[in-house]
């Protein structure tokens, strides 16, 4: 029977160990788009002087695993209740506040990142090829454009898990979050504190993930680590006079300056992004349909530390 594409499921759950794959229930799905699984299988060669040029089997090495897929920025639909991917996010070295009937917000973190089990099964029926990958941490980047649901989109390195792939029961009962995300429309955008017409932007952690060796385990890896992050993005406001919106002279002088928006307006999809020290490291002036815009590059920068930009759920 063929395993259609469309059909597939993804789980994922913090681990109490690190690198230990826990056990996946359906409660621990998700929903995802295009999830995109590419093993990194070493395989040395072995070429000594000998009589032939014929080659030698290789030597299977350390194996790890890059998982990527986007999903929807949506509120989980309850105001003080975590959206299905928040755990996403504190692997991705984001810290996350809950305060009850009220508000979950997600904000960089240095320390107590925790690593995820991911369980991604090819088909959903009753027997499945099930992909298991451990020790998982992260990076993400929001986009967002004008008129469209906004996706984050998710990039997890971790260790293979045995053989990677088993034939697996599927996992029974799994349900989704049925809140609808927002278009990126109606939404409150200030740029150093003036509103000006974007059509799009996109915010990116921009994490450096880089794999923890370790020769005791069988995959040579014993899990993926955050080891620096430097938060980037871009927006493309439409061109403004120097009065109204100095772009250049904002770039010049090293400006910083606050990005926010409010996306949605009913209680548990409401999210809120600010980023309180925005500077511009470009600006390129380009067209969209005839019309003059300034592509900005930008940085966000600390002001305490852990606060580059929030994310707020309410």
């Amino acid at each position: 029977m063929p395993m259609l594409k469309q059909r597939r499921l993804i789980a994922a759950k913090i681990e109490t160990v690190e690198g230990t794959a826990e056990t996946l229930a359906a409660a621990d799905s998700f929903l995802v788009y295009d999830p995109a699984i590419t093993p990194d299988i070493q395989a040395h060669e072995r070429n000594p002087s000998r009589i032939t040029l014929s080659p030698l089997a290789r030597v299977i090495g350390a194996r790890s695993v890059s998982l990527s897929f986007s999903v929807e920025l949506k509120g989980s639909g309850t105001a003080g209740t975590a959206p299905e991917y928040g755990d996403l996010f504190r692997a991705c070295g984001m810290s996350e506040t809950i305060v009850a009937v009220t508000s979950v917000t997600y904000a960089p973190a240095s320390a107590s990142i925790p690593s995820l089990t991911f369980a991604v099964y090819g088909d959903m029926n009753t027997s499945s090829v099930r992909y298991l990958v451990a020790g998982c941490r992260g990076t993400y980047k929001i986009e967002h454009k004008v008129g469209e649901p906004v996706r984050i989109m998710f990039d997890f390195k971790g260790q293979v898990v045995g053989t990677l792939t088993s034939d697996q029961t599927m996992l029974t009962g799994a349900t989704y979050d049925a809140t609808i995300p927002m278009p990126f429309l109606s939404t409150a955008l200030t740029l150093h504190g003036d509103t000006l017409r974007v059509a799009s932007l996109t915010v990116d952690i921009a994490n450096t993930v880089n794999l923890r060796q370790d020769v005791t385990t069988s995959s040579g890896y014993i899990s993926a680590a955050l080891v620096t992050r430097n938060p980037i993005g871009n927006i493309d406001p439409e061109m403004e006079l120097v009065a109204t919106h100095d772009f250049y002279g904002k770039w010049l002088n090293g400006t910083q300056g606050i990005l926010t928006y409010t996306l949605g307006a009913t209680a548990g999809n409401i999210v809120t992004f600010n980023a309180a020290k925005t500077q511009y490291t470009n600006v390129a002036e380009s067209d969209r349909d005839g019309f003059m815009v300034n592509g900005i590059d930008f940085s966000m920068n600390m002001t305490a530390g852990d606060d580059e930009f929030s994310l707020i759920f309410t």
